[in-house]
């Protein structure tokens, strides 16, 4: 494919210089898969180079009692090569299990692609994130704008919770890559 491009290119760029002085715009013609080439190695490598980071996200918490709201932004631009599904994570003492957790934008995956994922996500988590507590996993679209609603069993302290957000980015043929941030619950 490659060998194809550049043909191509070294062909138009050939024709178009040679035709110049006899006629300007079917030289322009010619220099026109040139143009295309190059707009699409730009639009590609814009969209590759570019990687959201924990900083981009921001995370305002409200509480009331045992019910948390989590509303979350993107300061800046989502990334393209990014995974439509994020999760958010919590590790809570004791191992209690989640009261209640409500997302109106969850996504279902598909069970193969989910189980391994979710798979892969604690694996990520058992590395990078040192805790003595199971993570429990809730998976939700990622999205510019969100909103997370859940409660806490009755005798957890928010303090003791660890909340994580983490993103998953997906890139063409590439490995899956994660990154993720601390949500502070008693903000």
């Amino acid at each position: 494919m490659s060998i194809i491009v550049f043909i191509v290119f070294i062909g138009s760029l050939f024709l178009g210089i040679k035709i110049w002085k006899k006629s300007r715009w079917f030289s322009l013609l010619c220099f026109s898969p040139i143009f295309l080439i190059i707009a699409f190695i730009s639009y590609y490598s814009y969209h590759f180079n570019y990687k959201t980071t924990p900083d981009s996200l921001q995370v305002h918490v409200e509480k009331e009692n045992n019910h948390f709201v989590l509303n979350g932004n993107w300061k800046d631009r989502l990334d393209k090569f990014r995974y439509p599904i994020d999760f958010i994570v919590f590790f809570i003492p004791k191992n209690e299990e989640m009261q209640s957790v409500k997302d109106n934008q969850l996504t279902e995956l598909r069970t193969e692609e989910g189980d391994y994922l979710l798979e892969e996500v604690q694996e990520y988590l058992h590395q990078e994130h040192d805790s003595r507590w199971k993570p429990q996993i809730f998976k939700m679209n990622t999205l510019k704008e969100f909103q997370y609603v859940f409660s806490l069993p009755q005798n957890v302290n928010p303090d003791e919770v660890d909340v994580l957000y983490v993103h998953v980015r997906a890139e063409p043929m590439g490995q899956w890559e994660y990154w993720y941030k601390n949500i502070n619950l008693s903000s």
